[in-house]
């Protein structure tokens, strides 16, 4: 599945098409080691998304408690976050990986 059809299984089941994407990079920013995570970092990793659209997305997380807040860094530009302990971040790396595999596209589904 290409970035488009991937980004439209994201709008579709999490209402924006970005969030999946995020989610993952996020997810995969804590596998390899990160301490914390910051909207631009992950807005470099998944390349389209703008800087605005995953602060919107980071701020979701924080409403609903999937990301705290760093309150200890002396840089407080970056807006740093840590990740609640969850099954949730690995769930989406898995989906997007599998959804990355699929042979299919959203689009051949709605004909």
């Amino acid at each position: 599945m290409d970035d488009e059809a991937l980004r439209s299984v994201s709008r579709g089941l999490l209402g924006n098409k970005h969030k999946l994407e995020v989610l993952a990079a996020i997810a995969e920013a804590f596998a390899e080691g990160a301490q914390d995570v910051y909207p631009r970092m992950i807005s470099k990793m998944v390349g389209d998304a703008a800087d605005k659209q995953v602060n919107e997305i980071f701020t979701q997380l924080r409403n609903g408690g999937l990301l705290v807040r760093v309150e200890d860094k002396t840089d407080q530009q970056k807006h740093r976050y840590r990740a609640r302990e969850t099954s949730a971040w690995e769930a989406a790396r898995t989906l997007v990986e599998e959804l990355r595999a699929a042979a299919w596209s959203p689009d051949e589904l709605a004909t």
